[in-house]
């Protein structure tokens, strides 16, 4: 890793926005963000492996600079996530927008592209695919995540511009194609995709 433009660029940047993502994923519940205690902490979830803790640590930092930084910044951004997919086995694209504690099930040939927006909680199991159809870059396309969102083994969401709402299930092996409303269940059935609300 290069460390010594990564601590380059956490002393010459803004790092609030990081540091908020960090104490609530990282940091012990209330208390306030401070070096030496991230530190401790970051420590404590090598010492005993937490393989999702430290995978949403990197990312986020490597997220980060690839948005607000310049060039030299952005390079190693790209070779930070390199890193990630080679330790992990999954691509989580710099310029994606997650929320606040999302959470892997299994790190294994998981691929989230950067035009997710996704809120807060986001849970996944292995498998799962989440990008756009088109690569048009003349078009911005999004797909949106609400909060509380779980993704089932081998799901797909494979659209442009859809929105999954909050509180929403999607089953194993689904492919997702369109919206989805809030509180909604949406699972495979034989051939058949069912959409229910609960």
């Amino acid at each position: 890793m290069p460390y010594l433009r990564i601590l380059r660029f956490l002393m010459l940047n803004d790092t609030s926005e990081l540091k908020r993502f960090w104490t609530n994923e990282f940091m012990k519940n209330g208390e306030k963000f401070c070096w030496l205690k991230f530190t401790s902490q970051y420590k404590k979830h090598k010492d005993n492996n937490k393989l999702n803790a430290l995978f949403w640590f990197w990312w986020r930092l490597a997220n980060h600079m690839f948005i607000s930084g310049n060039g030299a910044a952005r390079k190693t951004a790209r070779k930070i996530q390199r890193q990630l997919m080679c330790t992990y086995n999954i691509e989580v694209m710099l310029g994606a927008n997650i929320g606040l504690n999302p959470f892997i099930q299994h790190f294994a040939g998981v691929v989230i592209s950067d035009r997710v927006v996704a809120g807060d909680n986001l849970n996944i199991k292995q498998g799962v695919t989440i990008g756009v159809k088109s690569t048009n870059a003349s078009e911005i396309q999004k797909i949106i995540i609400g909060d509380n969102v779980s993704i089932g083994a081998n799901a797909c969401i494979i659209s442009d511009d859809i929105e999954i709402g909050h509180n929403v299930i999607i089953g194993a092996l689904s492919l997702v194609n369109k919206s989805i409303p809030d509180n909604s269940v949406y699972y495979r059935k034989s051939e058949v995709m069912m959409l229910s609300r609960e």
